[in-house]
């Protein structure tokens, strides 16, 4: 019998493409929480009373120090997660996504790296589904 989720999450995600056709992916620090080490377009959790476009704005700025601008919803994906006894169930929207400047600056208590990737190189990291199928469909559209 499949465990029952113990908490929901409305998540956003940005994607974020720059001039040469590449997808910003960041890898997730957070080892306590499954799928820790992963990568994962920029975002997070959405705050009580917050909106959702709030959101995206405020965790793009919190992860990679930078301003932005959300653009239109580009698909919505669900996953699950497992931290210590909790199962996590998330609902995430993904946001198209642009920045006003390239130079990063991590927030390194959650974020272990960044990478600029192309389509052909998507399969080469480990990213969770629905990110990846979601990635690969923005950068080919």
């Amino acid at each position: 019998m499949k465990q029952q989720p113990t908490i929901l999450y409305t998540a956003v995600k940005a994607l974020i493409k720059n001039k040469d056709g590449k997808v910003l992916l960041l890898k997730q620090s957070d080892y306590s929480i499954s799928g820790g080490g992963t990568y994962h377009p920029p975002g997070g959790i959405v705050e009580l009373g917050e909106t959702l476009r709030d959101c995206l704005v405020r965790e793009v700025k919190e992860e990679i120090g930078v301003e932005g601008t959300v653009g239109d919803l580009f698909d919505v994906g669900e996953w699950y997660a497992k931290r210590d006894n909790d199962i996590m169930q998330f609902v995430g929207l993904f946001f198209i996504y642009e920045i006003e400047s390239e130079a990063f600056k991590l927030q390194e208590t959650e974020i272990a790296d960044a990478a600029w990737m192309r389509l052909d190189e998507i399969d080469t990291v480990d990213i969770l589904e629905p990110s990846k199928s979601i990635i690969k469909k923005f950068l080919q559209s």
